[in-house]
């Protein structure tokens, strides 16, 4: 887990602190930082806010998890067309969205991906 170095130093700077992970609903994120309710935010490169301070932490690079037995897990690498045509699952926050970033992204290139599931988060 990826937040467990993170936390691991943290501790060492502030070894009394807690730490409480949250959905994020970014229409009201601005709102709570405003009114203090949260002290931060893990949002996504395209959230916009006004008066809000943000840096990017890292850039991310995309992996393609499929079934122990599919035809594509056999390949060593993956064709933007064949990513396209496969069926895939989105992970949206707000729920109900089968379009996000990766969408904006492809169809720049004229290309558009086969959604057919959308879950709010990854345990799902």
């Amino acid at each position: 887990m990826q937040c467990v170095p993170f936390l691991r130093l943290l501790k060492i700077q502030a070894s009394k602190i807690k730490v409480a992970v949250l959905a994020i609903n970014e229409s009201i994120v601005q709102n709570q930082l405003e009114q203090r309710q949260i002290d931060f935010a893990l949002v996504t490169p395209d959230f916009q806010a006004p008066d809000i301070h943000a840096q990017n932490l890292y850039d991310e690079r995309y992996i393609c998890a499929v079934r122990h037995n599919h035809p594509i897990a056999q390949q060593t690498e993956l064709t933007l067309e064949q990513f396209c045509q496969l069926e895939q699952a989105l992970i949206s926050y707000h729920g109900c969205s089968f379009s996000g970033v990766t969408d904006k992204a492809l169809q720049a290139m004229g290309l558009q991906r086969n959604v057919s599931l959308s879950v709010q988060n990854f345990i799902s």
